[in-house]
C-alpha cells in the first residue's frame, strides 16, 4: 500500500486511489461529504489523480478531509482523502 496523500504545500498535487477493493470504485460527489450526490466514480486503481484543493468538514465520526479532484483531464468532484495515496 502507498502512503497517504500529503496535503502539505501550496497548490494542487497528484495522487492515486488506495484502499479500495479491486471489485469496487471510489465514489465521487458533487460536494465535500457523503450528504452530497454521487456524480462519478474512480476505478480502484486510478492513478494520476490531480488534487485541486482539500477542505476539512465535521462529521458524526469526527473531522474528515475531502478533496476536489480531476482525473483524465476532467473535473470529477469530491472524494474522501483517506482513499488517496501517493501515486507510484
Amino acid at each position: 500500500q502507498g502512503r497517504a496523500f500529503s496535503l502539505d504545500g501550496p497548490g494542487p498535487g497528484w495522487g492515486g486511489v488506495r484502499d479500495v477493493a479491486s471489485w469496487d470504485v471510489l465514489n465521487v460527489r458533487n460536494g465535500p461529504g457523503v450528504a452530497f450526490d454521487q456524480v462519478d466514480a474512480l476505478p480502484h486503481n486510478a492513478r494520476r489523480v490531480q488534487v485541486v484543493n482539500c477542505v476539512e468538514i465535521g462529521t458524526s465520526r469526527g473531522p474528515a478531509t475531502w478533496c476536489l479532484v480531476n482525473w483524465q483531464g476532467f473535473q470529477r468532484g469530491w472524494v474522501n482523502s483517506r482513499f488517496l495515496g501517493e501515486d507510484f
